[in-house]
């Protein structure tokens, strides 16, 4: 080929850097040309470029301080958690290592490791509607109609209605911009006539979804076995239940110390109008869909308190949480406290951060209605009062300060106005209505073994370990000995305390302390059994401070997504953060299944007396040779409540309680009979066999040590009668 044809030809391009690069991905390296300094001078080389050495990457970062402050102090803490848990004989270490994990994770919200931004609060100062007077002079009036209709103690269909419209009069008076009650009836109608659903869920929509299904478990699993024996406080429930399917409507009911109304026509209403039986499960049913309920409060309650990671982070905990469970489940009216208590906290912050009166209202409602739940409830009005207040004393309530002030006087009237006949019922039977708070703050019952503000002290302290080191030793409501929180939530706990502490130092805003200082507050119904300080702490009582504990321990599980996004870039701080987060979610979920499903039930089976064993012997009976009437308990001091025999038995009406003396009188029966004892009782065994020589004694053997009982079954004298009498041959 001629040499003007050669040049004619397109030469190849010469390899890049780029090009070089790629192929050493491929692992199949390139030369890449080199232009020498003879080339630029016009000369061309004569030999092959020399292949470029291949060059080792090196991958560095760097570490700094904050990429490691939340992870050691959250690793500090779970360590020193574990030794509280295990109340091990080095608790000086733990209380170091805690310390330390506090020391850091506050060190990190100095230094902005991360912002758990909360909602953004509102600025503007609007003016609100006034008064609606009319409404205000109707509400009142029917709130004194609705006071003496309430006399005796007693709900009236003509009083209920009176306490109705007073109710909604007040929320008329005082609602800003008043009910849209057209608009609401046309996008009603609008809807009715073409029904449709819209949904559409996210990523983070369907863990919330998720969340919810792992509360229902955890309240609604087993739960015919978890507990499965009832103590006493259940057959006073029962009577006072009974007694309102027989037509009683009393308000507040004495019985028992006194106790409040709205479980007691929760489960005579799934009774009388959804079919349920009246026993121990339905008992249960009521006060665990009371749990439930309150979850969807705490997660709306997490979320203006730090955003939606902190409500999910709150929702995910309390659902697991063996705490809130042993409440829940118990069959008694405990969840009833924080089921009110977590929307009057959720519409106190939304109603201040948006200056809206509205919430306020709502807020008012929720403590109103608290009343009826459970005795604790009487003390939310002072955590509504220090919230107020302190929201008044700090710079977010530029603009709104004497405003606010006139805002708790809305609260208090909303609620006083739904309290009306609880309120007619303290003032009728103050003596019932204050005897738990009298026989426990006071001597009433017995003297207070030491300086009153002495012992309140040391009362609180140890309420306020209960968290992290001791829920006390209420064994039908928790594991004596043992902390209220797993040590995954007691770590997250104590990191979010210290969030709060630090952020409040440096911020001031007084949601940040209004958190903190709740706690106190809510703990003050154990805190105050001065007379009885070994039932301090206890849980039931210390219910209320299940919503904003939860809360701070949800802050300090959201701290760590946030630090990740704020410390590393890209995909990392994704896996990171929302990985570190499930898998200390998924570890909290395996911990406390096992304290509840398996410790805290073995606790109730050993502590518990087996009357769920007797009662099913008693039924057993009745279904095939004998009667439910020819059935009966002998008492043995320190034994089962003969009553709850019968709920179990399915006869809740019936007290199978037969005093020795009586025996005689049984003789003449021509029914099977069968009697019950404990089997220390070998005198009525004696008697029993003196009696009534053709029984046999038999021994229930329980898988439970110590739970056995005996059966002693008497055969129906009428087939002795019937039998064919033998023919001589």
């Amino acid at each position: 080929m001629s040499k003007s044809k050669r040049k004619n030809l397109p030469q190849p391009e010469e390899a890049t850097v780029l090009d070089w690069v790629k192929s050493v991905v491929r692992r199949r390296p390139i030369s890449v040309a080199e232009v020498s300094s003879a080339r630029r001078a016009g000369r061309r080389s004569s030999a092959k470029a020399p292949a470029i050495p291949r060059v080792a990457e090196r991958i560095t970062f760097r570490v700094t301080a904050a990429h490691l402050r939340l992870p050691v102090a959250l690793l500090l803490a779970m360590l020193g958690q574990i030794g509280f848990d295990m109340h091990s004989q080095a608790v000086g270490t733990s209380i170091v290592l805690f310390g330390l994990a506090l020391v850091l994770v506050g060190w990190a919200v100095w230094e902005g490791d991360f912002t758990l931004e909360r909602p953004e609060a509102s600025k503007a100062v609007s003016r609100e509607s006034g008064v609606r007077v009319p409404f205000l002079a109707s509400g009142v009036l029917f709130s004194v109609l609705a006071f003496f209709a309430a006399k005796g103690d007693r709900f009236t269909r003509v009083g209920v209605f009176f306490w109705a419209v007073a109710v909604l009069s007040v929320l008329a008076a005082f609602w800003d911009g008043g009910p849209d009650v057209r608009g609401v009836l046309r996008r009603i109608w609008v809807w009715l006539k073409s029904p449709h659903f819209n949904l559409s869920l996210d990523t983070f929509g369907m863990a919330v979804v998720f969340a919810y299904g792992v509360g229902f478990f955890f309240k609604f699993a087993e739960l015919d076995l978890i507990p499965i024996n009832m103590w006493s406080d259940h057959a006073e429930k029962l009577v006072d239940i009974m007694e309102i399917l027989g037509g009683a409507t009393s308000v507040f009911f004495p019985r028992n110390a006194g106790r409040e109304p709205m479980q007691f026509y929760a489960v005579a209403a799934a009774v009388k109008y959804l079919g349920a039986s009246l026993d121990f499960l339905a008992l249960k049913e009521v006060t665990a869909l009371a749990g439930f309920l309150c979850l969807p409060y705490i997660y709306l309650f997490g979320k203006e308190v730090g955003g939606r990671n902190v409500g999910l982070a709150g929702l995910i905990l309390v659902a697991i949480g063996y705490w809130p469970n042993a409440i829940s489940r118990s069959g008694m009216r405990l969840p009833f406290h924080p089921l009110f208590l977590a929307p009057a906290m959720y519409y106190l912050v939304r109603g201040l951060r948006l200056r809206r009166r509205n919430d306020l209202l709502l807020c008012g409602a929720a403590v109103g209605l608290g009343i009826y739940g459970y005795t604790s409830a009487r003390l939310t009005p002072l955590v509504i009062v220090a919230g107020v207040a302190l929201f008044a004393l700090h710079r977010q309530a530029q603009g709104v300060r004497w405003r606010s002030l006139v805002w708790l006087v809305v609260i208090g009237v909303i609620a006083a106005v739904v309290a009306v006949p609880m309120l007619r019922a303290a003032l009728d039977m103050p003596e019932a209505f204050l005897f738990r708070t009298v026989t426990r703050v006071g001597s009433a019952e017995r003297p207070l073994p030491g300086p009153a503000l002495v012992i309140l002290a040391s009362n609180m302290w140890n309420a306020l370990r209960m968290f992290n080191w001791d829920n006390g030793g209420v064994w039908i409501l928790s594991i004596p000995g043992r902390p209220a929180l797993d040590w995954i939530t007691g770590a997250l706990f104590g990191l979010g305390l210290a969030i709060l502490v630090v952020r409040y130092v440096r911020r001031r805003e007084w949601l940040d302390l209004f958190l903190l200082i709740s706690i106190p507050l809510l703990l003050l119904p154990s805190a105050l059994s001065l007379a009885f300080p070994d039932e301090n702490p206890h849980p039931s009582r210390a219910g209320g401070a299940i919503v904003p504990v939860f809360i701070i321990a949800a802050i300090g599980l959201a701290a760590i997504p946030d630090w990740a996004r704020s410390i590393w870039k890209g995909r990392r701080s994704l896996i990171l953060g929302v990985g570190t987060s499930a898998i200390l979610l998924i570890l909290a979920t395996l911990l406390n299944y096992r304290l509840y499903f398996v410790d805290f039930k073995n606790e109730l089976d050993h502590g518990t007396l087996n009357t769920n064993d007797i009662g099913h012997v008693i039924k057993g009976f009745a279904e095939s040779v004998g009667t439910y009437q020819t059935a009966h308990v002998i008492p043995y001091p320190y034994w089962v409540d003969t009553r709850l025999v019968g709920v179990n038995a399915g006869r809740p009406e019936m007290d199978y309680a037969i005093r020795p003396e009586d025996l005689g009188s049984l003789t003449e029966e021509m029914q099977a009979q069968l009697f019950i004892l404990k089997p220390e009782d070998s005198e009525n065994v004696e008697r029993l066999r003196e009696l009534f020589p053709s029984g046999t004694l038999s021994r229930f053997v329980s898988p439970i040590q110590d739970r056995d009982f005996l059966i002693y079954t008497i055969p129906s004298r009428l087939d002795l009668q019937l039998e064919p009498t033998p023919v001589p041959q």
